[in-house]
């Protein structure tokens, strides 16, 4: 499956998301088309927000903010994976969510 999969169609997954939402390989379906709803580690809740373009929009919602440094680093390693810049930034918020949970 992997995820350039998941980028050809567009839907980006995160376990633990949305309740009752369809799912795939134990993932559920939190982005479509150009929104993506995602853990706001600068706000600490959930956010529907429209995709980033690049690096540095997604990199510039990684920011100001305690441990923002460690979740760019997670951000970077996605990308490194070769990870879309949304799936990549889901990724990074997700990795806060569990953080922040303790």
């Amino acid at each position: 499956m992997g995820v350039r999969f998941l980028d050809f169609c567009r839907y980006y997954y995160v376990s633990d998301v949305v309740p009752d939402g369809p799912t795939q390989a134990g993932f559920r379906i939190v982005a479509q088309h150009d929104r993506m709803r995602w853990y706001d580690p600068r706000l600490r809740r959930f956010e529907w927000r429209e995709m980033p373009e690049d690096d540095a929009e997604a990199l510039g919602l990684l920011g100001g903010y305690p441990k923002a440094e460690a979740d760019a680093a997670v951000y970077r390693e996605w990308r490194a994976l070769g990870a879309s810049v949304a799936a990549s930034l889901l990724r990074a918020g997700e990795a806060a969510r569990t953080r922040d949970r303790g």
